[in-house]
């Protein structure tokens, strides 16, 4: 069940858009498609806006853009990344539960 308001989470998904200095400033950074959990500094991708607002991170899992660092305020705990994936894929995590550790990413 998701207990967080459509309120919640359209502010969340704000800060998925232009988000390359909240990550770079961030510790731990996540993905609301795949709910994986990984250190910012992971994040090597990135697609310039249109709008030229910024940059915008792609999860070096998935390759999805749908990132949130943690300098945003953002709780990252998976109720909250499953809330954001249902809202905005319709879907269940990517990923299993016991998936979801730092350890499961490697640099290549």
């Amino acid at each position: 069940m998701n207990n967080y308001s459509d309120v919640e989470l359209e502010t969340a998904h704000k800060h998925s858009l232009a988000n390359r200095k909240t990550i770079q400033k961030s510790e731990q950074c996540s993905c609301f498609y795949c709910c994986c959990v990984f250190p910012a500094t992971m994040v090597e991708q990135w697609l310039s806006e249109a709008n030229g607002q910024g940059d915008t991170g792609w999860c070096p899992r998935c390759g999805v853009d749908s990132l949130i660092g943690d300098a945003s305020g953002i709780p990252l705990t998976p109720s909250f990344l499953a809330a954001m994936n249902g809202k905005y894929f319709d879907a269940d995590c990517a990923i299993e539960a016991d998936e979801l550790k730092p350890t499961s990413l490697h640099s290549s």
